[in-house]
């Protein structure tokens, strides 16, 4: 099982035992969603004359070089703000 496999499940088993269990319960399995799905690789926003932009926070993964240039941080795996996993283009 890979991680859009799992957040699928838990997706299902919340709206079929809605009710039928504490509000808890839901609160950890959306927990667990929220988790699972940062574990997902998901590309960075990439426009001409921007940084690139984490596509789950919008924060800023490159550095201003001049001249209206930046230089992508290929390097980063993760976002450093939301922790999101990143997907480079290669």
């Amino acid at each position: 099982m890979n991680e859009k496999q799992a957040i699928g499940m838990l997706k299902h088993h919340i709206n079929a035992w809605k009710g039928k269990f504490p509000g808890k319960h839901f609160e950890a399995c959306e927990l667990a969603i929220k988790v699972l799905e940062k574990e997902v690789p998901q590309k960075p926003v990439i426009e001409e004359w921007s940084p690139a932009r984490c596509p789950n926070c919008d924060g800023e993964l490159s550095e201003y070089i001049g001249d209206g240039y930046y230089r992508h941080s290929t390097i980063l795996e993760r976002c450093p703000g939301c922790n999101q996993r990143l997907a480079w283009e290669k």
